[in-house]
């Protein structure tokens, strides 16, 4: 998170388009493929890359204080001025030459005092040290109120807000079902640029057509609980993801791949198949998986 402050992102627009990452490789004198770091850090295909992108678990421990301290305070500036915080800074440290900044150790300290749930919730010295990597923008061990006002400029995503919720995801889920009729069919219209993941915009963009009225960052979280911002189908839906495993793994020893296994099928050379083909394909060469849930999930209208 560090890195995304001072390197990559000074100027705290809290977004990063491909030729600011050329630039900083230039001047950084990285010897890489900006392409392929592009490709990797822009998941979402959405032209940008963000904090969470880069740092997930940062991210994620930013928003959850941002969050705690705007609903307690009103803003994270703010939370300088609780009590806890006021009189750990006031007491004579060995390190401490100012009254405008504080050791991250005692900033830890006083707002796990003053109720911050983030710190209950993550004692591991990993979490505590992402949080204070960010905040601590120049690695001197301190804290300073212009830390705080730097996340009061970030707007987190609402997923990275949120608590995971099963409820949530389980009502989204089922109205995902519901629209669509299988859980394979709601991927396919969820995966609208055919990458075989999900982005977090991508979903929304979904429950907006379904009109989909729940908690969707809770929803979210409780599929994506690395907080990376993208979900694949194995986490979506294992049951579908390990038949179409099952299947492509099968199609490819028997015939090198999923598309020459169908061309072999497609006797009448039609371009597509009906479910009776399928079957007798499947049973000919031994596929021990289920057909008609296979040919359900590709979306073709059963044979009669």
């Amino acid at each position: 998170a560090r890195g995304w402050r001072l390197g990559l992102d000074p100027n705290h627009r809290f977004s990063l388009d491909k030729m600011a990452l050329r630039t900083f490789c230039r001047n950084a004198e990285l010897d890489l493929c900006v392409q392929s770091l592009w490709d990797c850090l822009d998941t979402d295909r959405d032209g940008a890359v963000c904090m969470q992108d880069v740092t997930p678990k940062g991210a994620l421990a930013l928003a959850s204080l941002r969050a705690w301290s705007h609903q307690k305070c009103g803003s994270c500036v703010a939370v300088w001025d609780l009590p806890a915080l006021a009189q750990s800074r006031f007491q004579p440290r060995e390190k401490l030459t100012s009254m405008k900044k504080m050791l991250t150790e005692c900033f830890m300290e006083a707002v796990k005092v003053e109720g911050w749930p983030g710190s209950a919730k993550d004692r591991s010295w990993k979490g505590q040290a992402q949080l204070c990597s960010a905040l601590d923008k120049f690695h001197a061990g301190m804290v300073s109120k212009e830390d705080l006002a730097w996340l009061d400029s970030w707007e987190p995503p609402l997923f990275l807000l949120e608590e995971a919720s099963e409820e949530a995801w389980n009502e989204l889920f089922g109205q995902l079902l519901s629209k669509y009729g299988s859980p394979l069919k709601a991927w396919f219209h969820l995966d609208m640029d055919n990458t075989n993941e999900v982005s977090w915009s991508e979903l929304v963009a979904a429950c907006k057509k379904i009109k989909f009225k729940g908690n969707l960052g809770a929803a979210w979280r409780y599929i994506d609980d690395d907080a990376s911002g993208i979900i694949s189908l194995k986490e979506f839906s294992s049951p579908d993801f390990e038949l179409l495993m099952s299947f492509k793994e099968w199609a490819s020893s028997h015939f090198g791949s999923v598309g020459n296994a169908f061309k072999n099928f497609d006797k009448d050379g039609s371009g597509s198949l009906t479910l009776g083909e399928l079957r007798r394909a499947c049973q000919r060469r031994k596929w021990v998986g289920e057909a008609k849930m296979l040919f359900d999930c590709l979306g073709s209208s059963p044979d009669k």
